[in-house]
């Protein structure tokens, strides 16, 4: 039963909100070399609005002070738009099939 949890872009963000535990997002500089590394952990930051945090420049008190807060609201949305069903019940194939369709 962890306190909090430490990631990067995992499917342990997905447990952090279904748990309600806090989520350290973690980068490096080798990762702000790289668009798509950056860009998703900026994102995840945004959306979840949780402070991404460059282990580089690590700092205990802003870890401790920033990182155990949530909010049920953000997280409760969150899952609701990322991790669960459709409400069309459009099955994969269907979704991809209609993309395919209307990009010709």
């Amino acid at each position: 039963n962890s306190k909090f949890i430490v990631t990067r872009q995992s499917t342990a963000i997905s447990y952090a909100l279904y748990y309600k535990k806090p989520i350290l997002l973690i980068y490096s500089n080798q990762n702000k070399n790289d668009y798509y590394d950056i860009n998703i952990s900026l994102k995840l930051s945004k959306l979840l609005k949780i402070n991404s945090v460059n282990i580089n420049d690590l700092n205990k008190k802003f870890i401790i002070d920033k990182c155990m807060k949530i909010n049920l609201n953000i997280y409760k949305k969150y899952i609701s738009s990322y991790l669960t069903e459709r409400k069309d019940k459009l099955s994969n194939s269907d979704i991809l099939n209609s993309i395919v369709i209307n990009n010709d």
